[in-house]
């Protein structure tokens, strides 16, 4: 089971970005094909932060107590953010039904957000 998620220091994350991805990790038992995803999940969630093109290297794993059941581990993972997207344009083709405006009014894609890949 992890127990800790370690990030690099260099880091441009902030606190509630590192806090969200080590959320995701803490408590999570896992097997083989788990842990192959890790570094595709880390990614995901990185994208959700708009760094669409984060380099995500394989986690380290240590097991912090093989007396205990199940065994704490504790992962580390380095992590190169990159740039950082933001939405600059939105456009919408064939609509009939609807205004434009009615659609951006629902739309979880607004200018000058940051890109989420999980929104598009």
């Amino acid at each position: 089971m992890v127990s800790q998620v370690s990030l690099p220091t260099t880091t441009r994350l902030s606190q509630s970005e590192q806090a969200a991805i080590r959320a995701d990790l803490i408590g999570r038992c896992f097997d083989d094909r788990w842990l192959s995803g890790l570094a595709g999940s880390i990614r995901d969630k990185l994208q959700s932060f708009g760094y669409l093109r984060a380099a995500v290297s394989e986690p380290t794993l240590t097991i912090a107590d093989a007396s205990r059941d199940p065994q704490p581990i504790s992962v580390a993972v380095e992590v190169k953010e990159g740039a950082r997207y933001k939405v600059r344009e939105v456009e919408w083709w064939n609509l009939k039904a609807v205004s434009l405006e009615q659609i951006m009014a629902v739309s979880p894609i607004q200018i000058d957000d940051v890109v989420d890949m999980s929104k598009v």
